[in-house]
């Protein structure tokens, strides 16, 4: 791939995915990958909504950690507390 150029696509859905990424085995952006995440959207609005939308994520998971979630981090491993191996 040296001096290549990396492939952009837009509007990949999952059967493109599968059957024209996945097989040609090569760098690819997906340029709108994640534009409806609401992250994303915040973002686009303004920094003060980003800003608003990372507050409400800190909360939630905050609250999550509490509740004992299983997204709850033990700090030590990047291992989730109580996570089994796959």
């Amino acid at each position: 791939m040296s001096g290549e150029q990396i492939v952009s696509r837009h509007g990949v859905d999952l059967k493109a995915f599968r059957e024209e990424i996945v097989p040609a085995a090569e760098p690819v952006v997906l340029e709108d990958l994640v534009k409806d995440w609401p992250a994303v959207q915040a973002g686009l609005q303004s920094a003060r909504a980003l800003g608003d939308f990372n507050v409400l994520a800190n909360y939630w998971w905050n609250d999550a950690r509490q509740a004992g979630s299983p997204f709850d981090w033990d700090g030590t491993n990047g291992a989730r507390s109580g996570s089994k191996p796959v």
